[in-house]
């Protein structure tokens, strides 16, 4: 899957899980779009759903630290993740 691909799947999950979907943007932080832990529980569970793998530290980075995991890091680990 390409980084687009995965792009997609992970704005069309926070598209599910937010009520404001002009507010998503890849330099976003999962703070600043006010998702709490059972939101990114519930985008990995969705992205999982869709095909896209991700490592359990970059779920549980983005539970540690919404503050400074944006859109675009999150999109961007995934990726590289499955390319190795």
């Amino acid at each position: 899957m390409d980084r687009n691909e995965i792009r997609q799947h992970v704005v069309d999950a926070l598209g599910v899980i937010l009520v404001d979907k002009s507010v998503i943007r890849e330099n976003r932080t999962l703070d600043e779009l006010v998702l709490d832990d059972d939101d990114i529980d519930e985008l990995f569970k969705m992205l999982h759903v869709h095909g896209i793998n991700y490592k359990k530290r970059e779920k549980e980075e983005a539970l540690k630290h919404p503050e400074s995991t944006t859109v675009m890091s999150l999109i961007d680990h995934i990726f590289m993740s499955q390319q190795k």
